[in-house]
């Protein structure tokens, strides 16, 4: 069977982890509410779901058929399925379709949100091109004592302006491909998604070995999913779980044991919370503070260094 080649965003993406683990909720097959799904959405939507239930309707297991779609989120889908289907709670899907869907709104909140220092940055270059370097050139002869630096500049900007332009653009083109390629979750939200589903799993009687492996591929964190002996012993979960201060001395081991999901539910909060602090900086403080800078910075140049020589020479006079 051919592999699909259509590649869903993370919205689409969500949607239709979401309608599987209602149809595994409520004990409809998969298939069918896959089948229902491609009669009711057009488009990428309705053409992954008809592939992915004529896999399923072929024999496939839901991991593999849910391959059909590729990319870099398929092998985190994969172990939400795993997850899913050994704790019996398909709320796990729905977790990831959330944290999907916040992806999603935190890339177009972030998009909106530097669209104004890039134009800002843009207007600048433009009114340096056009007005402010055509007038310092065209006032050398005044008696004006511009510095060197804004006379040099001015040149450049005049003869090979297309070169800082064609610059700029690259830069942006180049930052945008990597947010576009950027695979994985912030280390906050894999750290949320591990702890949130490994405690799950646990409760639900999970073995430690399965419940690590599928929590680790779930949350796409590469130090996890490289543990060889994926244990509660093993070094990286007990980092994780020493982020939490207990008083375990005195406690039996039996209790100790008992007391590791609800640690790992405080682990998960205490990242959630960073994970809210991180959108809060890339999203609202850090380009409020471009704008400021940016704003501040070009007034004050002009002001400095261009309308600046020309009062000094006007007292002077």
């Amino acid at each position: 069977m051919k592999s699909n080649s259509v590649r869903l965003t993370h919205l689409q993406l969500a949607s239709l982890l979401e309608e599987i683990a209602s149809a595994m909720q409520t004990d409809i097959p998969v298939s069918d509410a896959l089948r229902r799904l491609q009669g009711n959405r057009l488009g990428r939507v309705g053409k992954v779901a008809g592939s992915i239930a004529e896999r399923l309707e072929a024999g496939q297991n839901l991991q593999s058929a849910f391959d059909s779609i590729g990319g870099a989120m398929s092998v985190q889908i994969s172990a939400g399925f795993f997850a899913a289907q050994k704790a019996n709670q398909p709320e796990l899907l729905k977790r990831l379709a959330n944290h999907l869907r916040r992806r999603d709104q935190y890339t177009r909140s972030l998009r909106l949100a530097w669209f104004y220092p890039i134009l800002l940055v843009f207007v600048a270059f433009l009114i340096t091109v056009r007005y402010l370097a055509p007038m310092v050139l065209a006032n050398l002869d005044g008696g004006i004592l511009w510095p060197s630096w804004v006379v040099t500049t001015s040149q450049y900007f005049v003869t090979s302006w297309e070169w800082p332009l064609c610059g700029l653009v690259l830069l942006l083109f180049l930052v945008s491909l990597w947010f576009c390629l950027k695979g994985r979750f912030p280390r906050s939200i894999r750290m949320q998604l591990f702890c949130s589903t490994l405690a799950d799993e646990l409760e639900h009687d999970v073995p430690d070995k399965a419940a690590i492996e599928s929590a680790a591929c779930l949350s796409g964190d590469p130090e996890l999913m490289a543990i060889e002996d994926p244990t509660l012993a093993a070094p990286p979960i007990q980092r994780i779980l020493s982020e939490i201060r207990l008083p375990t001395d005195d406690i039996s081991t039996v209790d100790r044991n008992r007391l590791v999901i609800p640690v790992l539910g405080l682990v998960a909060s205490k990242h959630a919370e960073r994970a809210h602090r991180q959108v809060y900086f890339y999203s609202r403080w850090l380009p409020r503070f471009a704008m400021a800078v940016l704003g501040g910075g070009f007034i004050f140049g002009y002001v400095w260094f261009v309308i600046g020589p020309v009062y000094r020479q006007v007292i002077h006079w």
